[in-house]
């Protein structure tokens, strides 16, 4: 009983260390690369626990230096190797040829191979060249499994010579969404051989030489297609690939050597310049890991964001007469934007739920996950549409208001390179800086270091105990937050005297000012009382959220906002009203005021009028004659101080203070409204003028 138990699970770990990750390599690409090339690919390609590349070739005569640079450099490294024949393009490989390679490399430590100790070949195409491998595996004892997409699963595995299938249906057809039903033929009729499961993140192509211009479906390809390997679980999985520049699904680093496949390939411009991919490695080793264990569990070394978007609207420009689908494939072709779509794509690895922001060129936009993990660890995704806005991107990673990992990506533009649209994805990557979610095992002390931060684009701010103006301020995660809640509050008040409270990490103030929370008086009031009160309140919960202990940036922005567009629309009301008056002209004021009319002011006037009548009242009541014996001086005018003691004998002086002024007439009332002060001016030579405040 107890061997046979043994035997059980030593079968089960040889089925989990059957899996393994390839990733398809282009040789034509490196035709240029140095030692530091390749080690920086095979380095890239460990740590995102890929076991080894899949070494695409054709057949040419320089091939043979090139493969033998990439193993040794891969043996250096502990990295494996395998070919991967292509038979299209300029033609199938001679069969002599396939057997002296095979000859020539599998017997290297660097050659991959499966747990029969077989080396590991595969093709891309070249099923016309079937009756070929029952001769090249009689020379060479190797594990043959194809890419044979223009045969049936059944037929192809319908040869003795093929030990397993790989599949290159890692698109899927149009708009439709991506399935698992060709993946599952293939199983089906592998009937437990091996499978070689393709994943690939886009596609993208325009190469004149090779008469290529479509586009396939990416968007979120990435994050399902992996999702579908959980589900499968194949023997193995290649990602569709590390370097294909052409065909823009390369996850590995792009090197300026290997992107000649524009100049030779006759590209209409560089669709890969400036775009990287390497933030879709970021999730691998979790992922990866998580595959060969079945799906049970799998560390995260560091929580992380990652998001990809196209840096040019579908109408920006000319699409270059890219089609969605290609009829080479027999498929019905349509305009690539029904295939992609203008959105934010955004995935997160975490240890446990966080939420996801995003601004367009810094405009809020609401963001949320729209998959997350079953028991909270593990990659969350999600997207939003651009709705044509252009300007940078910003996308933001918090937990209990606590930034996690924030990407500033490359700005959404109209400006396209030779006016035509990159159909290619721009793909950005953060690891997260704070603390993971505390275990209970774990110990609860954090390094005070992970809670330091820089921000920017709001105002310079820099780590530790760093003078800014005449503030000396010390900057954590939760001091910062405190600080742009009361900052956008600042903003709309033009002045740092409308914070609220003095902030937790304001240590030292250059001079002590008392508090002003005044904010613009249109935020207080309006024609319309709508605006001033959203306003007013806007203005109340955003002071609230900044003397909060724990401060939320996101509800403050939200505050921000609607405070701006209460205010904006405050003014315009104003500017209406103010626009609704008109100045008349009349001499009868009984014909202009007439038997029914109304003598309260206008309630949007009555504090103006109610502040010159006070003002009138007392300027009248004390004012002081100053005489002078020089009769013949020209007269002096001068203001009377209201503080004057010695003049308020002058109260009871009369002056016959009516003046007829222009009548004003309001959009908002039938009858006009007429209002006249007067104030006495007097001059030195006790002359007594009169001045007129309406």
């Amino acid at each position: 009983m107890q061997l046979l138990l043994l035997a059980v699970l030593l079968v089960s770990s040889c089925q989990v260390q059957a899996k393994a990750v390839f990733a398809h390599f282009m040789l034509g690409n490196s035709d240029n690369y140095t030692k530091a090339n390749w080690e920086q690919d095979i380095s890239a390609a460990k740590e995102a626990h890929i076991d080894a590349f899949a070494i695409n070739t054709g057949f040419g005569l320089s091939i043979h230096r090139m493969l033998t640079d990439a193993f040794a450099a891969a043996d250096e490294l502990d990295f494996k190797l395998f070919l991967s024949l292509d038979y299209s393009g300029d033609g199938h490989w001679p069969q002599d040829q396939v057997i002296d390679y095979l000859k020539d490399f599998t017997k290297l430590p660097a050659y991959f191979k499966t747990d029969d100790n077989k080396p590991l070949v595969s093709t891309f195409e070249g099923d016309q060249a079937v009756g070929d491998w029952k001769n090249i595996k009689d020379k060479v004892d190797c594990f043959f499994i194809p890419e044979w997409s223009a045969l049936r699963p059944e037929k192809a595995i319908s040869y003795e010579q093929v030990d397993g299938l790989m599949s290159w249906t890692a698109w899927p057809n149009g708009t439709d969404p991506m399935t698992t039903e060709t993946d599952k033929e293939y199983l089906d009729a592998l009937n437990g051989k091996p499978y070689i499961m393709p994943v690939s993140p886009w596609f993208y192509t325009n190469l004149v030489r090779y008469h290529k211009n479509w586009v396939w479906q990416g968007d979120d390809l990435w994050y399902t297609r992996w999702q579908q390997v959980l589900e499968l679980e194949p023997e193995y999985v290649e990602i569709l690939t590390w370097n294909d520049y052409g065909e823009s699904h390369y996850i590995g680093p792009i090197h300026q050597s290997g992107l000649a496949v524009f100049d030779y390939g006759q590209a209409p411009f560089d669709y890969a310049k400036d775009m990287p991919h390497d933030g879709w490695r970021s999730f691998l080793p979790y992922v990866i890991d998580l595959y060969k264990n079945g799906g049970k569990d799998a560390d995260i070394k560091d929580e992380g964001l990652v998001s990809w978007y196209r840096v040019n609207p579908a109408s920006a420009c000319s699409s270059g007469k890219t089609t969605g689908n290609t009829e080479t494939q027999a498929q019905q072709t349509m305009e690539p934007q029904e295939v992609l779509q203008d959105k934010v794509f955004f995935s997160a690895l975490l240890e446990s739920s966080a939420d996801i922001s995003v601004t367009i060129d810094g405009k809020a936009r609401a963001a949320g996950w729209t998959d997350r993990p079953d028991g909270g660890k593990g990659i969350y995704h999600g997207s939003i549409p651009i709705n044509n806005q252009t300007g940078a991107i910003v996308v933001t990673l918090t937990r209990d208001n606590e930034l996690l990992a924030e990407i500033d990506g490359h700005p959404i533009t109209s400006d396209c390179v030779k006016n035509m649209t990159n159909w290619n994805a721009w793909v950005g990557n953060a690891t997260s800086t704070g603390p993971k979610p505390s275990s209970p095992s774990g110990s609860s002390e954090q390094d005070s270091s992970s809670n330091r931060l820089v921000l920017s684009g709001i105002l310079p701010v820099a780590v530790g105990k760093t003078e800014i103006s005449s503030f000396t301020i010390l900057i954590d995660k939760a001091e910062i937050i405190s600080y742009y809640c009361a900052y956008f509050s600042v903003s709309m008040s033009g002045s740092l005297e409308a914070f609220t409270r003095p902030s937790a990490f304001f240590v030292r103030h250059a001079s002590r000012t008392s508090t002003n929370t005044r904010i613009p008086p249109i935020a207080r009031r309006s024609a319309s009382p709508i605006p001033s009160r959203m306003a007013v309140l806007s203005r109340d919960k955003l002071e609230r959220e900044t003397a909060a202990k724990n401060p939320d940036l996101r509800r403050c922005l939200g505050h921000q906002r609607l405070l701006r567009r209460s205010i904006e629309a405050a003014q315009e009301d104003m500017r209406k009203a103010m626009a609704s008056f008109k100045l008349e002209d009349s001499d009868d004021e009984d014909e202009i005021l007439g038997d029914d009319y109304d003598y309260s002011p206008s309630p949007m006037i009555r504090e103006q009028i109610t502040r010159a009548v006070k003002a009138m009242v007392k300027r009248r009541a004390t004012s002081q004659v100053h005489e002078t014996n020089n009769a013949n001086s020209t007269p002096q005018l001068m203001r009377v101080s209201s503080n004057n003691e010695s003049s308020r004998d002058l109260s009871s002086r009369q002056h016959n203070a009516y003046y007829r002024a222009p009548s004003v007439t309001t959009g908002r009332r039938k009858h006009t409204t007429k209002f006249a002060f007067t104030r006495l001016l007097w001059s030195s030579s006790g002359q007594s003028l009169q001045a007129m405040a309406s």
